[in-house]
């Protein structure tokens, strides 16, 4: 049985950042709060996948309280302080994003039989031997709808392992059940994960899909070329929001230990963190972050207003040379005649945090 969803038009739309859970186990709960309460509103987590607790995510924003003050525009967000009142967060004040992990993909797993989280409990849809693709969607969807603690869903990512990409076919069987979602209104939007296949992903979005997918969630790493061949791709498809992940653990050896980096970094009073973050809003790419001290959260929006409000306030010859860029592009690997100008990136500069 389905939950009917809420008949509102006052829904929460993306943040040019995102808060994401994984790796955040017990303490899920927590951080989600913490996160929600310094000014955080996408939340970005996963049903069924063994780095992620979505009903740690319900328990979390269920107890966060609205203390990050909006301006009148809702670009600009300002730490909670211990003067600021509380008001309970609304469901309508956020972003709710999670995954359909298919049993096939490595990351699956079954939290209904061995859930190590029992501390905070949640109701569990009953079955895991379920045959078909389409039956672990419903059960999903529902599962997220439980644990989430709503009767709506803001997006709703197909997730693929890595670069090992599931059968089309079964892919697609999956995509009909997440759209016959989408248009009873319990799902807004729709996206994929892992995917470094433009064949893949055009196929999906011009030939077979009802409901186009509007996010791509990829690793930002060298391995994978950071991306850079998926760009024009993303632009083709007309994929809103474009996602990384990763960010700062697998790109270390440049925010954190190159020194020309973090130069330019102590130039502008930001972190080496807060710089790569503010490349990449710069690039119309939406960092993933999950930090789990309240500092390392107000920087992060910090930076992330900065942006907002001014975008070449952080680079200051954007609309010229551009050199500041194309040194952190050199440092990275990243091909320079291929980044994108600052007015091609403004899909992320338009959106809000709260």
């Amino acid at each position: 049985m389905r939950i009917p969803a809420t008949k509102t038009n006052a829904r929460a739309e993306r943040s040019t950042i995102a808060y994401g859970t994984r790796g955040h186990a017990l303490d899920t709960h927590l951080y989600v709060q913490q996160a929600i309460d310094a000014g955080f509103r996408q939340i970005v987590t996963s049903g069924y996948h063994r780095k992620h607790y979505e009903a740690g995510v319900g328990v979390g924003w269920t107890h966060a309280n609205n203390t990050a003050s909006t301006s009148t525009h809702a670009t600009h967000i300002t730490a909670h302080t211990s003067s600021t009142p509380s008001i309970p967060i609304r469901r309508s004040d956020l972003y709710l994003q999670t995954m359909f992990v298919p049993h096939a993909v490595v990351d699956y797993q079954n939290y209904n039989d061995t859930d190590p989280f029992q501390q905070i409990p949640s109701p569990h849809v009953a079955g895991d031997n379920t045959n078909t693709i389409e039956e672990q969607v419903e059960r999903s969807i529902q599962q997220s709808l439980l644990n989430l603690k709503t009767d709506y869903l803001d997006a709703v990512l197909y997730h693929q392992q890595q670069n090992r990409l599931q059968p089309y076919e079964d892919m697609l069987r999956a995509w009909r059940v997440l759209e016959g979602y989408v248009m009873d209104g319990t799902i807004r939007h729709l996206g994929m994960s892992n995917c470094h296949d433009p064949d893949y992903l055009r196929r999906l979005v011009k030939q077979d899909a009802k409901v186009k997918p509007t996010i791509v969630q990829n690793r930002f790493h060298r391995n994978r070329g950071l991306d850079v061949s998926m760009w024009a791709v993303w632009d083709e498809l007309q994929v809103e929001q474009r996602q990384c992940f990763w960010v700062l653990t697998g790109n270390r050896f440049a925010w954190l230990q190159n020194a020309e980096w973090i130069q330019l970094a102590e130039s502008k009073q930001l972190t080496g963190a807060q710089l790569m973050f503010a490349f990449l809003l710069s690039l119309g790419l939406t960092p993933l972050m999950g930090p789990h001290q309240l500092q390392h959260m107000q920087d992060d929006l910090d930076i992330a207003n900065m942006y907002i409000q001014k975008p070449n306030i952080v680079f200051t010859d954007m609309d010229g040379a551009d050199t500041e860029r194309h040194i952190l592009a050199n440092i990275l690997g990243m091909p320079t005649h291929c980044m994108k100008s600052p007015q091609s990136s403004s899909n992320n500069r338009n959106t809000t945090l709260a």
